[in-house]
């Protein structure tokens, strides 16, 4: 397992972050695979819930598993006394697509700013994609500007600079407010709009607790917005074919709301 070294681009606020929460983020190569820069045509972020099912589902049997990164949670002072071993948990999981030129970043749970903004940075140090997409999804009513959507489930976008497609021709709105947008999607957008990469932040604003066929359809809009979503389906009614698709909307939900408990 190779260890993660800041580079002199980590920032001292992002060096005492990881200091005070006492973690480390290491990669878990696959067996053959190990770091080499790697261009790509899209990185796509699923973050964890809706957008997430939906790419297991649609990348099912379609993509190479190349990389996890995982939290490693050092002992602290007491638990070194009881010589309490660290602790490891997988946060992402990173799939290469054997259908188009892409990779999959998939969550295993929701991912804190602490970590995301040192995920984010390992991974775009050895992968360079020429343009990124972020998935994710909400509940209606936590949206800032419910009494304007209305029940439906819809699309909302929001983009970096050197995006300047017509995105309302794929059944897109732009989102009003972005102060929601955090984790791993808020440090993707960042460091985009920051190196002048193509961004695109897509939201689907979803009217059930429950994950769905139906909530998958808000996304419908991506099949004509991002290629490498219509190089693994055709119609979003493509996923309900699959052989994952009730044990991983069983999954998620479970996980994400205990339903079907």
């Amino acid at each position: 397992m190779a260890k993660y070294v800041p580079d002199e681009l980590e920032t001292k606020l992002e060096q005492d972050a990881r200091k005070k929460f006492n973690f480390e983020i290491q990669p878990v190569w696959e067996e053959g695979k190990a770091y080499e820069e790697t261009k790509t045509e899209s990185l796509i972020h699923a973050t964890f819930g809706n957008a997430s099912a939906f790419f297991e589902i649609l990348t099912e049997g379609e993509v190479d598993h190349v990389v996890d990164y995982v939290k490693v949670k050092q002992p602290d002072e007491e638990e070194e006394k009881k010589e309490t071993k660290s602790k490891e948990d997988v946060l992402v999981k990173v799939y290469k697509s054997t259908k188009a030129d892409s990779f999959f970043i998939i969550p295993e749970d929701d991912i804190s700013d602490k970590y995301a903004k040192v995920i984010s940075r390992i991974i775009l140090s050895w992968l360079k994609p020429a343009r990124i997409f972020l998935f994710d999804s909400m509940y209606k009513t936590a949206y800032a500007s419910f009494d304007y959507i209305g029940d439906a489930n819809i699309l909302k976008f929001a983009k970096t600079s050197t995006v300047t497609d017509d995105l309302s021709k794929h059944g897109a709105e732009p989102i009003e407010v972005t102060n929601g947008i955090s984790g791993l999607n808020g440090s993707l957008l960042t460091h985009s709009e920051i190196h002048r990469i193509p961004c695109l932040y897509l939201v689907s604003i979803i009217d059930s607790y429950e994950y769905t066929l139906e909530t998958f359809g808000s996304y419908k809009g991506a099949l004509s917005l991002v290629p490498a979503v219509k190089s693994h389906i055709s119609k979003i009614s493509d996923l309900a074919k699959r052989s994952s698709y009730k044990p991983t909307l069983k999954k998620y939900n479970q996980k994400k709301h205990n339903i079907y408990n």
